[in-house]
């Protein structure tokens, strides 16, 4: 298998994010868990343990906000593409996502790729700018794009856009354009 593309510094960004995630987690359960045992009781609340079905709910709702977080950042870690190898003797892609805890590999046939389509991935609030550009990837048989980030590494940009980055199959609108 020869690498093609790689995430670098930008997939290193969202495994920090993940276990950031992570963390928030494990705090939003502690407190949701807290929450249900003792919301009331502090001067602050009117040192008067809350109803149980008050402290279920609000506690119930912190936990459930930290759980929110992880489910997503486990569905975008499925799908942002850490690397990319080809083996063309084969025909097969090599795909490594860069999952919640870790990563995981998968093989898939070149002509799996149903098409690429690139986002710019700007906006500018007057305070803020992102510049983040992406390009999703559509696989035969996965309801969800991969994405691969504009900002990686291309090694090999012609083999990329070959096999990685093609224009849409089937009527799909949009076509790749790696930077």
């Amino acid at each position: 298998m020869e690498r093609i593309y790689a995430a670098g510094w930008q997939g290193r960004k969202v495994r920090f994010v993940a276990w950031v995630v992570l963390g928030a987690l494990a705090l939003a359960l502690w407190g949701g868990w807290e929450i249900t045992r003792g919301y009331g009781l502090r001067p602050a609340d009117g040192g008067v343990l809350k109803p149980l079905a008050v402290r279920l709910a609000f506690g119930g709702c912190v936990a459930a906000l930290g759980l929110l977080f992880a489910v997503g950042m486990w569905i975008y870690g499925r799908c942002y593409v850490a690397e990319a190898s080809v083996d063309e003797t084969r025909g097969v892609l090599g795909i490594t996502l860069i999952g919640l805890v870790l990563r995981s590999r998968m093989e898939v046939p070149v002509d799996d790729v149903e098409g690429s389509t690139y986002h710019a991935g700007r906006s500018n609030t007057g305070d803020f700018t992102v510049n983040a550009p992406w390009v999703s990837v559509r696989l035969r048989g996965r309801r969800l794009p991969l994405i691969v980030d504009a900002q990686g590494e291309f090694i090999r940009r012609e083999l990329v856009v070959e096999h990685l980055f093609r224009a849409p199959r089937r009527g799909r609108r949009g076509t790749a354009r790696p930077r």
